[in-house]
């Protein structure tokens, strides 16, 4: 799934890849912090997030609704949720990625590599970041489509209980909590994709 990384070193690792233009994808198992460590990186570098949940959409949603228009032809009206060509600097999020059909993820990736998605063209200031769930977790995961996964820079989050600890004293979270997970660490994070 690519480099592992955990959250004391995301930032290090992602910001550079963002700034250089590139595509990142987030794997991990699920509840460990994906989502939360794009928006915590946004207000890092102060960009704004249009977060889309592509597993809920079909390909008609992501590529927009079609219409003939005044020159006979048939074109697409962009979806609400795209960035306006005004728009600051901004993540486009797309969550749960390969828990999208196929259907959705192929018009998807015409947006991510090649900045368009019919007639809509994605502002400069806009870079694409997206998560799954790995396939072994049983979360509904499609296999990644080798076109699309070969153009990424991948990275697998891995919680560690010693830098939740640390986040979790440095945010004031009760004590009582901090100390039992600090007595218990195999208690930390328990993810059985088998168990029901």
């Amino acid at each position: 799934y690519g480099a592992v990384v955990n959250h004391s070193n995301f930032d290090d690792i992602v910001i550079p890849c963002i700034q250089g233009g590139l595509a990142v994808h987030i794997w991990g198992p699920p509840a460990v912090g994906k989502s939360a460590r794009v928006y915590a990186l946004a207000d890092l570098i102060d960009h704004d997030v249009i977060e889309v949940r592509l597993a809920q959409m079909d390909a008609l949603d992501s590529r927009g609704i079609p219409f003939k228009g005044e020159d006979g032809m048939t074109h697409y009206a962009a979806p609400s949720w795209l960035p306006a060509a005004d728009c600051g600097p901004t993540i486009l999020f797309f969550d749960e990625w390969s828990q999208a059909h196929p259907t959705v993820q192929n018009p998807m990736s015409q947006l991510v590599f090649e900045r368009v998605l019919g007639d809509y063209q994605l502002p400069d200031n806009v870079v694409v970041v997206l998560a799954s769930n790995r396939a072994s977790d049983r979360a509904g995961a499609n296999k990644m489509m080798s076109n699309i996964a070969s153009r990424l820079v991948h990275v697998e989050l891995v919680p560690e209980v010693a830098q939740w600890i640390d986040w979790a004293r440095d945010n004031d979270l009760d004590q009582r909590v901090v100390d039992f997970v600090n007595f218990r660490r195999d208690y930390f994070y328990k993810f059985d994709p088998k168990s029901t």
